[in-house]
Parts: C-alpha cells; structure tokens; sequence
C-alpha cells in the first residue's frame, strides 16, 4: 500500500512542478529544519537562514481551518495562528520568538513566547517554549524545542518535549527523523528533484501522524509556494514565504540582463543625503558579480558603463568578476559610451566591447599638470615656509619653488610610464597586436570608428541594439525587438545561503581619503572624504574586545595625512596584530605616504599592479602672511609667554633655531618610517633610504618587485591571504563585516554638513601637514 500511495505521489508531484528550486518546505514541524523561518517550530531556527522574511499558511484537516502568517527581522520574529472549525474550536495565538547563533553558527538557541486564547477559557494562557539547534558538522543538525516550558495564566498546555536529528550528505537532499516525547516518531526525506523540492513523511510509531508529501517551488528570486498532501491524495495546506535574501536558483530559465554602472565607484557609499546617494560602493559592485555568478539563469550579462567612473581598484575588481563569469560558462557584453584607460579596463575581459556611436575617444596615454604658485605668492607678498626630507618629496615645491625639480621630473615620468603598461597590459592582451595600439595612442583619433577599427571595441551600436546582437552574435537567435532585464545593483541584497557550516568572520575597516587627526569626513573643497585616527582606533578596540573576529582586512584608498595620525593608528593595529589576530593590507587606487605607512602594520600588505605605492618621506612647515599683512596695511601684534610660542604664527618667519627642530624632527619621523617599512618587508634600512624612499613613488608592479608590498591582487585576494593567517580552511566560507563605512553612514554625514564651518574655523590656525597627498595623480 505504501508503494501505490508514493507511486500516485509521486505523479502528483511531477505535475505540479514547473519553475524551479525552492527553499520553503512546506512541512513546519521538524525541530531541525529551518521551515517558516523558526516563527513556527523551533524558535532556535530564526536566525538559521539569515534572511528577514515573512509566511503565510493555511491547512485544513478534519474540518479545522488553521491559518498562520508571521515576519522575522534581524534576531526577533512575530506571528499569529487563527484555530476553527465553525463550531466548537476557535482559538487564536499571538507569539514572539527570539534567537541567535553561537560559535561561528554551529550552535544556534530560541525562545518563544506565546499569548493562547481560547472559547474553551475565559482570559489568556502564556507560555514560554525555548530551543537548541546544534550542527556539530556540516552535514549533521540535532534540534530541541521545550514546548510550554513555563506557563502562566488561564489555563495549562501539555508539556511537550520534542527532539530530532537530521542527516544531509548532499545540499539537495537530507533525511530528518523527529520524535514528541518519545511517543510518536516519523521521518522525512527531503530532496531536489529537477525542478522541484518534495519532502516525503513517513510515520514510523505512533497512530497520530499520517503519511504527507509536501512540493514546494520558488517563483521568482524571492517568492515560494508549498503545498502538502495526505493520503487521500488531496492537497490540505497551502504555504506562501518570501526572504529578503535572493535566491540564485530563482529561474531556470536562461535570461539577458543589463547592469548599470551610471554613478561613480568609491572605496565606500556616500553616506545619507536627503537627495539620495550618488555613489556606489565597491562592496555593492562586488556583492552583485556575486549574485550575478549564483544565479545560473543570468546566461547573457550586458554590462553597461554608460557614466562609469571608477579607479584602476574598482576597475580590475570588475574585470575579476567578469572572468569568473565566463569561467562558470556565461558571456558577458560591456557596452561603453566612452572609451578611457580605467573603463578599458574594466571591461577588457568581455566577450565582447559595444562602443556607443557618437561615444567620445580619450585613449592617448597619461598626463599631468602641476601649478607652481611661488611667483604669484612673491607677487602679493605670501612666504610658504616647508621642510622636506626627502629630494623626491615633491608636493611642496608648487609652492617653494618656480618649476618641476630634476628629482620630481624623473620620479613622474618614471611612474606614468610604468603607470600607463599597468593600465593598458590587459587591453594589449586582448588586441594581441601591439603596434596597432601604440600607432592608435601616438596618432590619436577621437570617434568611434577608429576605435573600432584598432580594435579597441569590437562593433558600434545603440544600447537597445546590443541585445539582439549579442544574441544573434552568441547563439544564432534573431530576436530583433529582445529587451534585457535591469539588475541594479543594490548594497544590501544577500545571496541566500542555506549552508550549514560553520562561518569564519573577517573585519573590513576601510581607511579612504586623506588621513587627518580626529574625526574624518567630508572636505568642502576638494570635495574628498578623511579618516579621522580617533574614530579608527575606536573600532580598532571594538575588534580587540570582540573574539568573534578571525581576522582583519585593512583597505587603504589612501594617498597620506598627518604624521601623528598615521603613526598612532599604525601602532595599534600592530599592537592588534601582536595580540594575535591576523591583519592584511588591501591598497585600492593608492596606498601612499600615511596610507603605506599604515600599511606595514599588516602582517601582509597586497595592491593592484596600477595602484600607487610608497612616497616614504616627510615635509610640513608655515606659510608666512607677514607681508602680504604689511601690504593690506594688516597689523598683528603677538602677546607671548616665551620667545618661540607664536613659531607657528602667520606674521613672521621661521627663525633658525626653529628651523632646525623642525628639520629634526622630520628627519626623526623619516628615520621612524625607514625603520616601519623596513620591519614589514624585510627590505635593509640602507636599500630603503638609497633606492626606495626620499618620496619616490611607484605603481603596484614595481612595487612587488623591490618587496615593498607582498603580492599582487584585489579584496577576493586579501580575504583568502586572511583566512590563511587566520588557520581558516580555503572551503570554510566567511563573513566579511564592513566596520567603519555601514555603521557610519547617518552619522559621518551629519558631520560633514559642519564639515565647511569647521574649515571656515580651520583656516585661521596653522598646521603642520606631513605625508602628504600625491597632489598630480588622476585615476581619471
């Protein structure tokens, strides 16, 4: 008998299914499975699926209707069931669940606690029910849920005490056993069949239970149904769930889609503006590559870079992606309304290169452009007073000096060059004809044609022409009014994971722009972002306090700052290196001055091979207003304890007595920096001084080579190096948390709408600016 009913289930099953995968299971019961998102069930399975979500159900078995509904988010969940029969029965249950993961998520505990109100009784019953969820390995999970624990109230429940185990040797199928009091006992065999997830229920002792299959599907990338079936053959419950996670398997039907990079990439999102942000976050372009690469019905990927404008880091982040892309088998079409070295970049890997018609070309090399202010400071009467050391320290003689020194000059010419082959390598790859591209650069043509006709691109069109022909192009299909489907990119889409291993956690602290004392943010003239020391070493303590942390990724955007504030975060993240916990340094565009500094508190430092690198050296000084004061018929009078209080004041020079110490103490400073540099690389104290520093800098392939970084390679690169240090095998994944850029984002915005009062304040003060920025480098 149980063959013919599993025979006619069966049947039933193949014909309700048509889409795809699901990962709702209809059956609500079983305290080791994560159905319903833990609001019905097992309160310890609510922070199991790590997706805020919502269900609703309905069965009816011997004339009770039982409708449920209910939503989880973050750690808590709520819900509400409704009992009747029209008659006798009527019974309603309010609940509350709560629960949260221990040990990198092999152990997970719940509680619930629930409002029971019935025809029965007059008043309400409450009672607290908790549960345990314990996978001691990947493929093992053993669950318990105490119901009616403690009671309170109206009226008493039975205590019931469920126990279960389940076994998954494969992702796509598990066989579940569970027991209430160890009276009744029954087992499930859940498995994804094609196109569809069917949970078999078997009693095995007891004569309350009866045999159920349960077929579930996902519409969507979001949305389920289930549905189960008795052994009169009839569906009696019907379930709807929604997660906030994507699910990869939500269409298995191959698709086209397009997505936009129209804003520019940063290190990290804008934080919130009432107008919205502009930006978008490297972590959200790599996010969605990810979901792009899950989602195996994304067969056809157009990229479209229509507005790009990101860095060389951004840029081979997704190139990267690209190539995973096409090595899991699908093709990827970048379309371009521009053509410039960081999108060629970009998009360099693609099957194919779409050029707009009337695009503009901008590939000719890489220049730069210093203005040198001395003359028109002497004009009105302006004395900049810096100090340098370091010949190749470059960034103050625009104002010390009348023209480009023989050092600068040869310090550029040397990092554009090297600058412009790590730009363009893989491009030249692509062409496979090197002489087409020098003559193209040399002989520089502006439409898309000759682009196309270098091979630059491989065809012109319109962005709604891209779909058919890529699809005539690819696999012979003439659809010449295809449409593709739009991803946008989002921040805070998951990838759903149903994955029971255990999870490693990786600290992100990205540190980007210039690096300032204080608090960072945002700079109304130069219109770029700071990082302030004193909010990095508060998250720097937060990690040392929380053992959750197997290691750190450091990203350093960066091209300097202040000596001081440099040196105090550098010391503690060695200081936090020291304690034990593993740290590696990702430079993105530029890593250099204060930014390299921080660096070599790593116990590896990694870099693009077109990121910028090094610039050991120091300068600071004054500028003196004296007479540009005595010009405008100013007058200052200085009040002063002793005789060089007021060194740091506009009204008068530098004497030489306080020209000396600040020398000193700069050559103090660079001594300090050989010495840091020297000990993370291993690099002699001497090689540094006489080939390295003096303020050279150099692009990311150089930089490899003198040993200054350890290795080539992006974010994906750092974590794998992380999880080495940290002991975490290369299969375990990992949960990367963003520390200073999510939870700062309302926050570090409001500071900067005082960001230009502030600098209003600022400019009255003098300061003393060491490591400063590469003011002639332009990703752009």
């Amino acid at each position: 008998m149980l063959r013919l009913k599993f025979r006619y289930t069966t049947i039933l099953a193949l014909f309700f299914s048509v889409s795809a995968l699901a990962y709702l299971p209809g059956e609500n019961s079983f305290v080791t499975l994560p159905n319903s998102n833990g609001i019905f069930g097992n309160p310890a399975l609510l922070p199991a699926f790590d997706s805020p979500g919502a269900i609703v159900s309905y069965e009816k078995e011997n004339g009770i209707h039982d409708f449920r509904t209910g939503f989880n988010i973050s750690s808590f969940g709520w819900g509400f069931e409704y009992l009747s029969n029209g008659e006798a029965i009527d019974e309603t249950r309010w609940s509350m669940t709560h629960g949260f993961d221990l040990w990198d998520r092999a152990l997970f505990i719940g509680q619930r606690v629930e409002a029971f109100r019935s025809a029965d009784f007059g008043g309400t019953a409450w009672d607290y029910s908790p549960g345990i969820l314990f996978r001691p390995f990947q493929y093992v999970a053993l669950g318990y849920t105490s119901h009616n624990l403690l009671q309170i109230g109206s009226d008493y429940q039975k205590r019931n005490q469920e126990f279960g185990a389940t076994f998954r040797p494969l992702s796509s199928l598990s066989v579940s056993w569970n027991t209430l009091n160890f009276e009744t006992h029954r087992l499930l065999v859940s498995a994804d069949l094609y196109l569809f997830n069917i949970g078999f229920q078997i009693p095995l002792v007891g004569d309350e239970e009866e045999y159920k299959l349960t077929l579930s599907r996902s519409f969507g990338a979001y949305n389920d149904l289930a549905t189960t079936f008795y052994d009169d053959y009839r569906p009696h419950s019907v379930a709807w769930g929604f997660h906030s996670a994507r699910n990869p398997n939500g269409s298995l039907l191959s698709h086209v889609v397009r997505v936009p990079l129209n804003v520019p990439i940063r290190e990290t999102e804008e934080g919130f503006s009432l107008l919205g942000s502009n930006t978008m976050g490297l972590e959200t372009v790599r996010n969605h590559l990810n979901l792009l690469l899950a989602d195996k019905s994304a067969s056809l990927i157009i990229l479209d870079f229509s507005g790009y404008r990101a860095g060389t880091a951004a840029s081979k982040e997704i190139q990267r992606g690209i190539q995973r892309l096409q090595k899991d088998g699908r093709r990827v079409v970048a379309y371009l309304d521009e053509v410039r070295p960081s999108v060629m970049l970009a998009a360099s890997a693609a099957d194919r290169i779409v050029l707009e018609p009337s695009a503009r070309v901008t590939y000719r090399g890489i220049a730069g452009e210093v203005l040198y202010y001395k003359g028109f400071f002497d004009w009105i009467g302006v004395d900049v007073q810096l100090l340098r050391h370091g010949a190749y320290k470059s960034a103050v003689e625009p104002y010390t000096a009348d023209s480009m020194s023989v050092e600068a000059r040869s310090n550029m010419e040397n990092l554009y060059k090297k600058w412009w082959v790590a730009l363009t390598e893989d491009i030249y790859a692509r062409k496979g004809n090197a002489g087409a591209l020098d003559s193209f650069v040399n002989n520089p043509k502006l439409t898309s044609k000759e682009a196309q006709r270098v091979g630059l691109v491989d065809t012109v069109l319109y962005l709604d022409q891209v779909t058919p022909f890529a699809l005539k192009e690819f696999y012979g299909v003439e659809a010449p009014f295809a449409i593709a489907s739009t991803w946008a990119p989002k921040e805070d889409v998951k990838l759903f994971n149903e994955d029971w291993r255990t999870r490693g956690h990786i600290a992100l602290l990205n540190i980007e722009g210039t690096i300032v004392e204080g608090e960072g943010g945002f700079d109304p003239l130069s219109m770029q972002r700071s990082t302030g020391s004193s909010e990095i070493l508060e998250i720097l303590d937060e990690i040392r306090r929380d053992p959750k942390y197997d290691a750190l990724v450091v990203r350093i955007n960066s091209p300097g700052g202040g000596a001081q504030a440099s040196d105090v975060i550098w010391h503690r993240l060695r200081s936090l290196s020291e304690s034990g916990l593993p740290i590696v340094a990702s430079i993105g565009d530029v890593g250099a001055s204060g930014g390299y500094y921080i660096a070599c508190a790593a116990d590896r430092i990694l870099a693009e091979k077109a990121s910028i690198v090094g610039s050991i050296g120091i300068f600071g000084g004054k500028v003196n207003l004296s007479s540009l004061f005595s010009k405008l018929k100013i007058r200052t009078e200085t009040v002063k304890t002793h005789e060089h209080a007021d060194a740091e004041g506009q009204a008068r020079g530098f004497t030489d007595g306080e020209r000396q110490a600040l020398q000193a103490y700069m050559d103090d400073f660079y001594e300090r920096f050989l010495n840091v540099v020297s000990r993370a690389t291993n690099i002699p104290h001497d090689k540094l001084d006489s080939e390295l520093a003096g303020g050279r800098v150099f692009t990311g392939s150089e930089a490899v080579t003198s040993g200054m970084i350890h290795q080539i390679g992006g974010m994906d690169a750092a974590i794998d190096e992380a999880k080495k240090l940290a002991g975490i095998r290369a299969s375990k994944p990992v949960e990367v948390v963003s520390l200073l850029a999510d939870r700062s984002y309302l926050a570090r915005s409001f500071k900067d709408q005082t960001r230009l009062f502030q600098w209003v304040k600022t400019v009255e003060k003098t300061q003393v600016w060491a490591l400063d920025p590469i003011s002639f480098l332009d990703v752009e």
